[in-house]
């Protein structure tokens, strides 16, 4: 009897230190604290720009312009524990692919971004980095493709169902909290008691644009059920699937290479 009580103190003083420290389990910043290099390390012809914030918050991001005219600019929203600088060679071999130019962000508190990130300000900086891409005069012509990868996956459903987007394409994300937690082995047991942050199910009723939805299989932090879960949701927005059985949650391009960027080629043109 003693050892059921403190199993029940234990889980539910655990529950009460999940419940107050959401925003830094979310976005713990803390694991890339800094810009490691730049587009210019690279040879790519880059621009860096602050995107103020409604609360006036400046956001770092980085503009690399298509070499060509192609019409497209790709739009990225990293996961919780990467920076634009561990992100960008990831992102710029997307838009490389794509003949598209490329602008990717830091959330807020992230590197050289300013504030505190959190689930209250999240959704509100999105919106300010897609007017500021979409209110350039060389892109305002352009079709956007918005990208995102774990917790990016978020932001991206959030501007393609509030925004225009030729092509949504989310990799290794969540349908929603509460169900990443339930299809998690050892967190399912908070379920009943997590509230509906980040809510891409919801927000994924407003999506139109066709969206590809990549996943590995083997995925140990936010399970392959996600994305199944994500394509059978009831909405307009017609979707594809594309899981890479052997790879985890950061290597499905490692592991892929050519045939995940010929993929992602192929549905962004048909």
């Amino acid at each position: 009897m003693k050892f059921l009580l403190l199993i029940i103190i234990a889980y539910f003083f655990l529950l009460s230190w999940l419940l107050l420290s959401v925003d830094i389990i979310i976005f713990p910043r803390f694991r890339a604290p800094n810009i490691l290099m730049t587009p210019k390390d690279l040879g790519v012809k880059y621009e860096e720009i602050s995107v103020e914030t409604a609360d006036a918050k400046k956001l770092c991001c980085w503009y690399a312009p298509a070499e060509g005219a192609g019409g497209l600019t790709l739009i990225y929203n990293h996961g919780n524990a990467e920076n634009i600088s561990t992100a960008f060679n990831h992102a710029y071999a997307i838009a490389k692919k794509l003949g598209a130019s490329l602008f990717i962000y830091d959330y807020r508190g992230y590197a050289r971004s300013e504030g505190a990130p959190s689930t209250a300000s999240f959704y509100d900086d999105c919106d300010s980095v897609y007017r500021y891409v979409s209110s350039r005069p060389e892109l305002k012509n352009d079709k956007f493709i918005v990208y995102g990868r774990s917790l990016g996956g978020a932001a991206a459903v959030h501007m393609a169902s509030k925004f225009p987007c030729h092509r949504l394409i989310t990799e290794s994300t969540f349908v929603s909290v509460p169900l990443h937690i339930w299809f998690n082995p050892v967190l399912f047991v908070f379920y009943p008691f997590v509230r509906e942050y980040l809510p891409s199910s919801e927000k994924a009723r407003d999506v139109t644009a066709p969206w590809l939805i990549i996943h590995g299989g083997r995925d140990g932090v936010i399970s392959v059920k996600n994305a199944h879960a994500l394509n059978a949701l009831d909405i307009k927005a017609k979707r594809s699937m594309y899981i890479v059985d052997e790879a985890s949650h950061n290597n499905v391009m490692k592991l892929r290479g050519d045939e995940y960027l010929n993929k992602i080629y192929d549905f962004v043109n048909k």
